[in-house]
This record gives structure tokens, C-alpha cells and sequence, in this order.
């Protein structure tokens, strides 16, 4: 090698690589967290996707799919603040995607009929 340059592999180009590697760690623990979580869902695992999307909301806190499943999650355990909270965080975080915007509308229909199903079991206890 000529003087002042280093070889391919030597630790000048490692320490460049560095700051990539580590991006595309994140990058790829964020996917695979994101889409494990839509596995979960999918096997009504509601609790256990929750808690997928909280770990790729840790690498990446606005990130819009993430957001969603959570609250597909949430939704699923009747969790309807948060999962208030994280669909229109989704919503706004991609304002083109039609799901976060449908499941909030399937969150406004389970919060109703939860209402109603509280109404008519304590409806006639206070008279």
C-alpha cells in the first residue's frame, strides 16, 4: 500500500463503516420488531405485539406502522385510551395510510359498545 492510505479492511475503513453498520442494525431490528409485532397480531398475541412495537418505538418513536400495530394491539385489549392515542399518532405520522383511519373508527364502534354493555349490566343497579 502506498503511504497514507490503508488497505481494504483495515481499521481506518472499519471505524468509517461504523456509523452505517450501525444504522442498518437499528434499520433492520426496527423491520424485524415491526413485522414480528404483525406476526403477533395475527396469532392474537395482542399483548406480545405491544410489546414489539414499544421496542421499535424505542429505535424509531414516530414510526407510523409501529404506531399502528400498537394500537391494533391495544384495540384488541380494550385498551381504548392508548389505543386512541397511537392511531391518530399513526394517522398523522402517515396521513395517506387508510388503516390507522379505519381502526380508529373500529375503536369508536368497540368504545360504543363497551358503553353499552356497561349500561346494561349497572343500568339498574342505582335505581
Amino acid at each position: 500500500a502506498k503511504e497514507g492510505k490503508v488497505e481494504a479492511g483495515g481499521a481506518g475503513e472499519a471505524a468509517a463503516a461504523a456509523p452505517t453498520d450501525r444504522a442498518s442494525v437499528q434499520s433492520t431490528k426496527l423491520a424485524c420488531f415491526v413485522n414480528l409485532a404483525a406476526c403477533h397480531l395475527k396469532l392474537g398475541a395482542a399483548s406480545a405485539a405491544d410489546k414489539c412495537c414499544t421496542s421499535a418505538l424505542e429505535i424509531c418513536p414516530g414510526h407510523a406502522k409501529a404506531l399502528f400495530r400498537r394500537g391494533q394491539a391495544r384495540l384488541s385489549m380494550a385498551e381504548f385510551g392508548p389505543a386512541k392515542a397511537d392511531l391518530t399518532a399513526a394517522a398523522k405520522a402517515d396521513p395517506t395510510a387508510r388503516e390507522p383511519r379505519r381502526a380508529l373508527a373500529e375503536l369508536q364502534a368497540a368504545v360504543e359498545k363497551a358503553r353499552r354493555e356497561e349500561k346494561s349490566a349497572f343500568g339498574g343497579i342505582f335505581k
